[in-house]
């Protein structure tokens, strides 16, 4: 089973309040359709509509569920850990602004009537806090928090 990783949470954040977030998203994980196959071209040397390998879509294409298709799980993942992870009401706020409204760590600050830097923190413990629910690892003391404004 694999970790999640920091890069990983970040990039799926947005889904959790953007429903149409992972359309047209690819997966770098999942195989890619091979265009052109020699064995199922047709005489002529274009693709078959019909066969999955030639589609240059990538639509028919077949997968290795060994590789692929856990994108969604991780969506699905993010949304629980969004849930039922124990972020602050602090560190839920400023993740929600900078992922679910695109705000800047700046504009956070200005609207929480606190630093740039104070937002960054807060933004990065919450994140923090999402990966190690997300790994079933221990959350961090609380005990930094009463020293943040």
């Amino acid at each position: 089973m694999s970790r999640y990783d920091r890069p990983l949470v970040e990039q799926l954040l947005p889904g959790v309040w953007d429903s149409d977030y992972a359309y047209g998203m690819e997966n770098p994980e999942a195989p890619r359709p091979v265009t052109g196959c020699s064995v199922h071209a047709r005489r002529d040397g274009s693709p078959r509509e019909d066969c999955a390998c030639c589609d240059p879509s990538g639509r028919k294409a077949t997968t290795n569920p060994k590789r692929g298709n856990t994108h969604y799980a991780h969506l699905a993942d993010i949304h629980a850990a969004w849930r039922h992870g124990q972020l602050t009401l602090k560190e839920r706020r400023a993740v929600f602004m900078r992922y679910g409204l695109g705000l800047t760590q700046r504009e956070i600050g200005l609207h929480e009537g606190i630093t740039k830097q104070s937002a960054e923190e807060r933004i990065s413990r919450g994140v923090g806090r999402l990966v190690a629910h997300l790994n079933g690892d221990e959350c961090e003391s609380d005990s930094e928090e009463s020293n943040t404004p």
